[in-house]
Order: C-alpha cells, then sequence, then structure tokens
C-alpha cells in the first residue's frame, strides 16, 4: 500500500477481475507461447478458453489481451509463413474463447432471467455502451492524465530522457571499466557509479519516474521486435524464446492506456502498470545486457549495477509501505473478521465503523436489515445482517451503470428496514 486507500492491490483489490485478469493473461501468453515452439493443438485449445475466460473480466485487461493475440497470429503467419495454417489456428482459437463465456451464461440463466444473464456476462461492455459521457468524467480525464495534457507530456518526456541517459551513461562506465586496466582510471569510474546510485537514492522521486513507462515500454516493445525479426532470419528457436517477452510487452503498452499521460504504481497502477515495470526489469537485467555482449564490455557489471537500483526502488517502496501499516493499529471487527485500520488520530472512520457495528449488533435483531450509503456493504458482514439490494454500493459508477431510477425502483420493491449513512 502505497496511498491513503488500500484496496488497491492483488491481495484485496477494488475488482478481483483485475487479479484474475492479469493472471490470466499471463497465462494465455505461455500457452501461446508453447503452441509456437511445439505447434500442439492443445495449447492453443487452453489459450483460446483462457482469453474466454479473461472476456469475463475487465474491459482495459480484455482489449488488451485481444491486442496480444492479434499480434501472435501475424507474429505467427511470419514465422511460419503459411497464411492458412494461421487462419486456421485464429479459427480454433476463437472457437474455443466462446466455450467458458457459454458455459458462464448457462449458469446464470438457470439462477436469473435471460436478460440478466446476458448483462451479467456482458456487464461491463453494456456499462461502457449505456453511459457515453464516462470518458468526459473527471475522475477519468484526471485519472489518464487529460486534466493537463501539455503539463503530464512534458513530465513523461522528460523522466523518460533522464532515464535513457542514466542507463546509457551506465552502459558506457561499464563498458569502460571492463576494458581500461589503470587502477586509478577505475577507482574514478567506480566512484562515478557509486555518486549515480546515492543520486538515485536521494533525488530521484520513483513515484514521478514512473511516468515514464510509456516511453520505456515502447522502447522495450521496439527492441524486442527487431531482435525477433533479426533472430527470425538466422534462428527461429531463438526467435521463438523472445516471443513471450514480446507479447507481454504488447500487453504492457496496451494496459497503460488508461492512465497513458499518468502513470503510477499506486491507485489503478498496481494492475494497469506491473506488467511494463516487470517487463523493464526483464529488459535491464537480461535482455539489454545480453545485448550488450555482443557490441559493448562490460554487460555483468551493468547487471549488477541495475539488479543494484532496482532492489534500491523496491526498498523504497516497501518502507513507504511499511510506514502506513505501521500506523494501522486500530481493529475493526474480532477474531476472523478483524481488519487493522489506522488510528483515530489519523483517520476517524475506523473508530466510527467499528462503533456503528457494535450498536447495529446490540440494537437490530439478526432478521432486520439495513442498507449501508453511499457505501459500506463490510458493516453488513460485520454484523452479519443483510442488505436486501443487489449493490455492492451506491457510488458513481454503481448509478452509471444500473441508473438512479433503477436504484430506487429497487428501494421501493426491496426495501431495507434501516438506512445507515454517516
Amino acid at each position: 500500500q502505497y496511498k491513503f486507500t488500500g484496496n488497491y492491490n492483488f491481495i484485496s483489490p477494488y475488482s478481483h477481475e483485475a487479479t484474475h485478469g492479469i493472471l490470466l493473461s499471463l497465462l494465455m501468453i505461455y500457452h501461446l507461447w508453447r503452441f509456437t515452439a511445439n505447434k500442439n493443438k492443445h495449447n492453443l485449445i487452453l489459450a483460446g478458453s483462457i482469453f474466454g475466460l479473461i472476456f469475463l473480466t475487465k474491459v482495459d485487461i480484455l482489449i488488451s489481451a485481444f491486442m496480444v493475440v492479434c499480434f501472435f497470429f501475424i507474429l505467427s503467419w511470419l514465422y511460419y509463413h503459411d497464411f492458412r495454417s494461421t487462419i486456421k489456428s485464429a479459427g480454433i482459437f476463437f472457437a474455443f474463447s466462446g466455450i467458458p463465456v457459454f458455459f458462464f451464461f448457462v449458469y446464470f440463466a438457470s439462477v436469473m432471467p435471460f436478460h440478466k444473464a446476458l448483462k451479467a456476462i456482458c456487464g461491463s461492455w453494456i456499462f461502457l455502451m449505456e453511459t457515453p459521457g464516462i470518458a468526459k468524467n473527471k475522475f477519468y480525464i484526471r485519472g489518464m492524465g487529460f486534466d493537463d495534457t501539455t503539463g503530464n507530456l512534458l513530465k513523461m518526456i522528460f523522466h523518460s530522457l533522464v532515464i535513457i541517459i542514466t542507463v546509457t551513461g551506465i552502459i558506457l562506465l561499464c563498458h569502460s571499466l571492463k576494458i581500461h586496466k589503470d587502477k586509478v582510471f577505475k577507482v574514478c569510474l567506480y566512484t562515478a557509479s557509486l555518486a549515480v546510485i546515492v543520486s538515485l537514492v536521494f533525488f530521484v522521486n520513483p513515484y514521478e519516474a514512473v511516468r515514464s513507462l510509456p516511453i520505456l515500454s515502447l522502447s522495450a516493445f521496439l527492441f524486442l521486435f527487431y531482435s525477433y525479426f533479426k533472430s527470425l532470419k538466422r534462428d527461429h528457436e531463438m526467435a521463438c524464446n523472445l516471443l513471450p517477452a514480446l507479447l507481454w510487452s504488447v500487453l504492457s503498452l496496451c494496459l497503460l492506456w488508461k492512465m497513458i499521460l499518468f502513470c503510477r504504481l499506486f491507485h489503478y497502477g498496481f494492475y494497469l502498470a506491473l506488467p511494463s515495470v516487470v517487463l523493464l526489469i526483464c529488459m535491464l537485467v537480461s535482455y539489454l545486457p545480453e545485448w550488450l555482449d555482443k557490441k559493448l564490455s562490460g554487460s555483468s557489471i551493468f547487471r549488477i549495477v541495475m539488479t543494484v537500483i532496482i532492489i534500491i526502488f523496491t526498498l523504497g517502496y516497501i518502507r513507504t509501505s511499511n510506514k502506513i501499516y505501521a500506523d494501522k493499529t486500530f481493529p475493526v471487527g474480532s477474531g476472523g473478521d478483524r481488519i487493522m485500520t489506522f488510528r483515530p488520530e489519523i483517520d476517524p472512520r475506523g473508530l466510527q465503523t467499528a462503533r456503528t457495528v457494535e450498536w447495529i449488533r446490540s440494537n437490530l435483531d439478526e432478521k432486520e436489515t439495513f442498507v449501508v450509503l453511499p457505501a459500506g456493504v463490510m458493516i453488513n458482514y460485520l454484523t452479519r445482517r443483510a442488505d436486501p439490494t443487489p449493490y455492492m454500493g451506491f457510488m458513481l459508477p454503481v448509478m452509471l451503470m444500473f441508473g438512479e431510477d433503477v436504484v430506487l425502483d429497487t428501494f421501493t420493491k426491496h426495501s431495507p428496514d434501516y438506512f445507515v449513512s454517516p
């Protein structure tokens, strides 16, 4: 946890579809790679089925995964030079991608009306189509960085240039350390390397540095794309080994569109920026040093320096997270239900929630119902009292998705005994 809100992570995410979508995308890429390596149709069938499961998660992950699939079949055509076989493989892939969607639809249709089952399957797409004004919502505009397009674009370019120049300088330093034998010169170079690392610790803001992810991810994609086609002419096996990273780079780039000018590791960045971060780590400690082996000297030194720098940034984020967790000493709930939150001096909502839970347990019958406005279904869980509505909360996304009239009609048809509101 890097910021005040605690539900932007893979353990307790604001949307479990984010966790499932990223994991499924990784599995899909793995099976596409194995299909390329051994031409086993079982891998293609599994990849297609996994893509069908991705359809049931988040729209942004689905679009990104679809771009990966399209890119894969283009590469497959170039890899085997067999257009008919590529079309056949694509047909098998998409045919099997419909099977998980179909079975989930049949399951939902068995427990709810047909139109609601269809909405459960295509809910995210319906939400987008029925709320065209969502693109103009200030929350999403700010999240993408379009509230200050010029300023955010300049920040992204600036941080990208700083990182590219720094990495280039480290490459040249490592090369010099390897080829020069003079001890005094080496001491000077080691001192310069140490100065670079220390400056990163004290002067680089890691939260701002990740603004460079779109440009760096694009650079990584172009590097891998070039390496793939260069290898394709000489060694198909080497090209095949580059395929997973190349497909991952496509996924990384596509996921970043949702925060293209305001990339961050907190908030939505916990899943949108994760693939890009993993990609860049692989580039810095694996693919780039391997390339340096063929062009320059000092690749092993470069790999060590990059590893140290990555560890430094990682420790910085861990330190920030631990500092936040250290302030979470106030318990809400008890036993297996206990949740640790901020002490009341920092955030009074934990104390308010604990008192609310205690009052409801003491004053409401177990069969009585209540709804928490605008959101707070966790109170229903902690008190073991039902919420008669089908909604997890009543924040803006819910109102946009279902419509205010529908929500009000639900209150009329399934009236709670009480409303709870701060």
